[in-house]
């Protein structure tokens, strides 16, 4: 295209040139008769008194300068006009209306493709936003979830901390009630007689005795309560934990389908983009258990002892079998991307024959069809006069005692 718009260039430069061709001539043939007449006058005159001669007022030298120059220009000048007639022809008008048109319907398909393209693009970006906005929504969900269960965790450990220090008061009081109740024992024992003071010390240890009993049971009550409560912390714990392997397992997702584009069907089909993006977590998650794997197998190598040769046996063995699982799940994943790059195939197969099918029934019109549902009532009423005829043949063929086959 360049070389076409050169040579058009170049062809419009032609008059000129030849125009300047011209006027050079002209302009040298002026200056060879001025050379002439000077050539003349000098051999008339001495040379003290010819310092400007012409019209120019130049001398003899600077003449022939310039007239050599003049032919050097000269002479290119017709060196690039004898190239310019051996170029190829000039495009024509129609050679170049029919690019125009050309360039025309590629700047229509370009922009068609990339409003095609454009909206595609944007259908998975919608896609993606509203899968990263649910994941977005769940993160928080479970965000405060975790809170939740973290005020609840502090609340049971204070109620705990509490309840332990309760119990080591009470087991002070314990101790000393049973000094005491001790101390009152050895007292009766000693006693050979049952006065006003033994009884008083009677009754109170019966007191005591009985103040014990109460403690004990409160005692046992509030131990039965820190038991509960400590597997309500565990169970809390456990649940908090849970959360977290959750909450890291969604950030993962979201890292591994912001790193990845969505799959090549676009947003048509919800299901398949679901699984898509599933399978591509999985084959994230594979990686990173391989190279895990791969790691620890390392280092059991390296710090592979000969006296516990059954338990590296057996740690190889656990780690060949989960290098097998994931050679498994990867074949898996494999065969999936497979069948749906197939499904796609066939998917957008199926949409350019059905756009096929709907640009030919558009270039149909109503009369098409009405031929159609004509040929289709003649065709039912041939069948039916078949049919009548088929009978009456038979009852002919009875009446008269022929065998007709109306199959051949």
């Amino acid at each position: 295209m360049e070389l076409r718009f050169e040579t058009e260039a170049n062809r419009k430069d032609i008059p000129r040139l030849k125009a300047r061709i011209e006027d050079l001539q002209s302009y040298i043939g002026a200056l060879k008769f001025e050379n002439e007449q000077l050539a003349g006058d000098s051999a008339r005159s001495s040379l003290s008194s010819i310092k400007r001669i012409g019209e120019s007022g130049k001398s003899q030298r600077e003449l022939e300068k310039t007239v050599a120059l003049l032919k050097k220009v000269v002479e290119r000048v017709q060196a690039e006009n004898t190239a310019l007639k051996k170029a190829p022809g000039v495009v024509s008008q129609e050679q170049l209306s029919l690019l125009k048109r050309e360039n025309d319907g590629l700047k229509r398909q370009l922009e068609e493709m990339r409003q095609q393209y454009g909206q595609e693009l944007s259908e998975r970006y919608t896609a993606q936003q509203e899968g990263t906005a649910k994941m977005a929504v769940d993160f928080d969900q479970m965000r405060k979830e975790l809170a939740k269960e973290r005020d609840e965790n502090e609340k049971l450990r204070m109620k705990i901390r509490s309840l332990k220090v309760q119990e080591e008061h009470q087991d002070k009081q314990l101790r000393s009630t049973k000094t005491k109740l001790e101390v009152e024992t050895a007292k009766k024992s000693s006693m050979t007689a049952l006065d006003s003071q033994g009884w008083k010390s009677a009754v109170q240890t019966r007191m005591y005795e009985e103040k014990i009993k109460a403690m004990e049971t409160d005692l046992e009550k509030k131990s039965k309560q820190v038991q509960d409560n400590k597997v309500l912390l565990r169970d809390a714990a456990e649940r908090e934990q849970a959360l977290l392997r959750e909450k890291d397992d969604l950030l993962l997702k979201i890292s591994i389908l912001e790193r990845f584009p969505v799959g090549s069907g676009g947003a048509t089909d919800s299901n398949l983009m679901k699984e898509y993006q599933h399978c591509r977590v999985r084959v994230e998650l594979l990686e990173k258990e391989k190279t895990e794997l791969l790691s620890e197998l390392n280092r059991v190598r390296q710090h592979q002892i000969p006296s516990s040769t059954s338990e590296t046996t057996q740690m190889t063995e656990g780690l060949l079998t989960k290098a097998r699982q994931y050679d498994r799940l990867t074949r898996e994943n494999i065969d999936i991307s497979m069948k749906l790059k197939s499904v796609e195939l066939d998917k957008t197969k199926l949409q350019q024959e059905v756009e096929k099918m709907r640009k030919e029934l558009a270039s149909f019109g109503p009369e098409f069809f009405e031929e159609i549902e004509d040929l289709k009532y003649n065709y039912k009423q041939s069948i039916h006069r078949n049919v009548l005829l088929e009978d009456k043949l038979r009852q002919i063929g009875s009446q008269f005692g022929l065998s007709i086959d109306l199959l051949n």
